[in-house]
């Protein structure tokens, strides 16, 4: 409901004739009835004259605050759908065009469970925003908001954005293939193959993950398979292979696997 300015007016000789009044100094109003104001900051001038002619000292109220309408503020980032990791930053474009925004408070919660947790603290200067370390949570779907509160109290609360936090790296898995014979030599060509998984953000992209296949002599070689998913998360594992005799023989070892930020 918008406010609004009553005035009443008494003279105990002659009367009220009639009352006037100005808002923020413009054009003088006969008084009627009691006065709408507008969203915005208002100064009201009034005075009444009685029935001998007499007006009296003009008065000015103190600054009339009117602000009707709800801010305005959705996340802008993370996107909705982005996979995270690490330490990111959630931000909003909160607004409000009347009495401005005293804060923007973050809230994530796991997917669909509406139980809300406040991120840092209220951001009360633009641009809003604020930091999550989602090392800190459990690997999976979470929901993100922003409530925007103005300086008049209004509050507006966003629609959620669903983020999937994963900071596991991928599954990176060696295969050799070929007639092992004893002391783990193998007496026939051997091949190596990988496999790569990732059971969050998913596999992106890989290097050096085709199949290769030995089939001479060799002074000894490492092959290596790398992955990296969706959330940047990076992997990798080694196989090494004992130098080739002219008989084929060769003896591989995995190398410990080892990730990357």
């Amino acid at each position: 409901m918008r406010p609004i300015c009553p005035l009443s007016a008494s003279d105990s000789t002659s009367g009220v004739a009639s009352t006037s009044y100005q808002q923020d100094g413009g054009s003088t109003q006969a008084y009627s009835a009691a006065v709408s104001i507008a969203d915005g900051q208002h100064a009201i001038t009034y005075w009444s004259t009685d029935g001998a002619g007499n007006e009296e000292t003009h008065h000015t109220s103190a600054t009339v605050k009117v602000d009707t309408v709800d801010p305005t503020g959705g996340i802008t980032a993370p996107t909705d759908g982005a996979n995270v990791r690490q330490t990111i930053t959630v931000s909003s474009n909160s607004a409000d065009v009347t009495s401005g925004v005293a804060s923007a408070r973050f809230q994530r919660s796991p997917h669909n469970a509406a139980t809300w947790t406040d991120i840092g603290v209220p951001d009360s200067s633009s641009p809003y925003s604020v930091n999550l370390d989602t090392t800190a949570l459990t690997d999976g779907l979470y929901d993100l908001r922003v409530i925007t509160t103005d300086n008049a109290g209004r509050t507006t609360t966003s629609s959620s954005v669903t983020i999937r936090v994963d900071n596991t790296p991928p599954t990176v898995t060696p295969t050799v293939t070929g007639t092992l014979g004893t002391n783990s030599w193998y007496t026939s060509d051997v091949q190596v193959s990988w496999a790569t998984s990732d059971t969050g953000s998913g596999v992106a992209t890989t290097t050096g993950c085709s199949a290769t296949s030995v089939t001479s002599d060799t002074t000894g070689t490492t092959f290596t398979c790398s992955a990296t998913d969706n959330a940047g998360n990076s992997a990798s594992q080694s196989v090494t292979g004992s130098p080739l005799s002219h008989a084929k023989r060769a003896s591989l070892c995995t190398v410990a696997p080892s990730t990357a930020e």
